[in-house]
């Protein structure tokens, strides 16, 4: 059995267009860019693509993000919370237009136990996509429901 030690990283997703920074074993390194350690995509990270359990590719190697500080917590149930009311109001305008039920992956929850671990991506796939298909049916309230959502934030 192969003895693996784990070190702890640190990463610094900065917004402000500065390199982002990655600290291992106290020492830090600068990265322009971060990037999935999904197979099937090759994407850079934006802010909207990270949360707890997503995996990264750090100088190679898949990373698993376990956990992250207060603010991006905060930040993370902020909008996940957000996005999962403006998806369940699109679902509930939808369902008095269509008789089918909706795909697994539109009604698939993106909020997990952990602090930090909304998948903000996935949500906002979503709410596009049953925005879209509202818009078939109604386009001004689907263009409504969007504003009405904005000006609470």
């Amino acid at each position: 059995m192969e003895n693996r030690m784990k070190n702890p990283i640190t990463v610094i997703f900065r917004l402000d267009g500065q390199p982002h920074e990655v600290i291992i074993k106290e020492t830090k390194y600068f990265v322009k860019e971060l990037y999935s350690a999904n197979k099937n995509v090759t994407q850079h990270l934006q802010c909207w693509d990270l949360f707890v359990g997503c995996n990264v590719d750090i100088f190679g190697k898949v990373t698993e993000l376990k956990q992250c500080d207060l603010k991006t917590t905060e930040w993370n149930k902020f909008y996940a919370s957000f996005l999962t009311e403006m998806k369940n109001t699109f679902i509930e305008e939808l369902k008095k237009y269509e008789r089918k039920a909706l795909e697994h992956w539109i009604n698939r929850d993106h909020t997990g136990k952990k602090a930090g671990s909304g998948n903000l991506r996935a949500l906002i796939t979503q709410v596009v996509t049953l925005k879209e298909r509202l818009r078939s049916y109604r386009p001004l309230l689907s263009d409504d429901i969007v504003v009405a959502f904005e000006s609470l934030l």
